[in-house]
């Protein structure tokens, strides 16, 4: 079909596009592909509501898990400091066993600047007294 109208066109003739038909196998084709694409593009529009959607909620789960975090970090201190209050008769024995339980470097930083008046042990420390 193609190489037709080309030729009609270098022959000069003028060319008749009215008459080129589509046999129905390449119409079902022509249809089916762009069915497809359209399925594609609803499927990307979707893919960023989606998004949208699921941010909020990943957002609020990673709040919720350093919260839990929190509140453990709190009761295991607690439970530390009833269980030792009358064991040990130094203060600061008990504030050094509680840095064990900061949930981050960061963390352990603050609470060496602020409680045990410390400079904060390095990273790989601070790593290490977490993770015991």
């Amino acid at each position: 079909m193609i190489e037709d109208l080309r030729s009609q066109q270098a022959q000069g003739k003028s060319l008749h596009l009215d008459s080129i038909t589509e046999n129905e196998e390449d119409k079902t084709y022509r249809l089916s592909i762009s069915g497809i694409q359209k399925q594609i593009e609803t499927i990307i529009s979707l893919d960023q509501v989606i998004k949208d959607k699921i941010a909020p909620i990943l957002h609020t789960m990673q709040f919720e898990d350093a919260i839990t975090q929190r509140l453990d970090h709190i009761s295991r201190i607690w439970k530390t400091v009833i269980e030792e209050k009358e064991s040990l008769e130094n203060p600061d024995d008990l504030l050094m066993k509680m840095s064990k339980y900061a949930t981050s470097v960061d963390e352990t930083a603050d609470y060496y600047r602020l409680v045990l008046k410390k400079d904060p042990p390095d990273e790989s420390a601070a790593k290490k007294t977490i993770t015991e």
